[in-house]
């Protein structure tokens, strides 16, 4: 802002507040005469905010209400939900969220839409990046000015090799501010059960008389069983 009077009379500058920043230097010429055929150089400097994130959550949906899936090679479908406050900050802020699974997946049966999956560590990460301005932000029922993230990924995963009547994964979500390095997390392990079947053998004659009593056999449904055949 240049301003532009007579020599010996007096000039006063504005402080400004910028939304997301902080004075931290105050000029000691903010006030002052202007002077003959000299340019006077007022300088307020501020500070950027590193922000703060507040009220972060993840969970999960599973398509199955009950829980239960019905067979090993079923599709075990479900949406994970993130969600948090950025407050007092203006810049780049990123949103990941990874899924630690406890087995491998099918890449080929099973559908992450544009998360990325590691086989090795048995994760997928789904990530959003956000420029945040003030224009972004909301006001909250306390009064707060916020600016919100809320995110959902759907999964569908089939899962190789399921050996546990109980499949449990844990979902994290992490909200990283890239200019001030602040990270926030939450984090909401869920399980999930297989169904199971009974497979019965008997063994009889022609006319219906029992020759051995009957084996049963109780295992995950999906999963392959064998049978005894036997010699009376």
């Amino acid at each position: 802002i240049t301003t532009i009077d007579l020599a010996g009379t007096s000039y006063t500058t504005e402080t400004k507040e910028f939304f997301g920043y902080t004075l931290t230097k105050e000029p000691s010429n903010k006030e002052g005469t202007y002077l003959s055929n000299q340019t006077i150089i007022v300088n307020y400097v501020y500070t950027k905010n590193d922000g703060t994130i507040d009220n972060t959550d993840v969970t999960k949906t599973s398509v199955d209400e009950d829980k239960v899936i019905d067979s090993v090679n079923s599709v075990f479908g479900y949406t994970i939900n993130a969600y948090a406050e950025v407050k007092d900050y203006v810049g780049k802020a990123t949103l990941k969220v990874v899924d630690t699974l406890p087995y491998e997946i099918d890449t080929e049966k099973s559908n992450i839409g544009n998360c990325t999956y590691n086989s090795e560590s048995k994760t997928i990460t789904c990530t959003k990046e956000y420029t945040i301005t003030e224009e972004d932000y909301t006001t909250n029922n306390d009064g707060e000015k916020v600016f919100v993230i809320e995110e959902a990924f759907t999964l569908d995963l089939v899962f190789v090799g399921v050996d546990s009547e109980t499949v449990t994964n844990n979902a994290k979500v992490e909200v990283i501010l890239d200019d001030s390095n602040i990270t926030e997390e939450d984090n909401d392990p869920e399980d999930v059960k297989v169904a199971k079947g009974t497979v019965v053998a008997t063994y009889e004659d022609t006319e219906g008389n029992v020759l051995h009593e009957d084996i049963t056999t109780i295992d995950l449904a999906g999963t392959s069983y064998t049978t005894e055949t036997k010699e009376f």
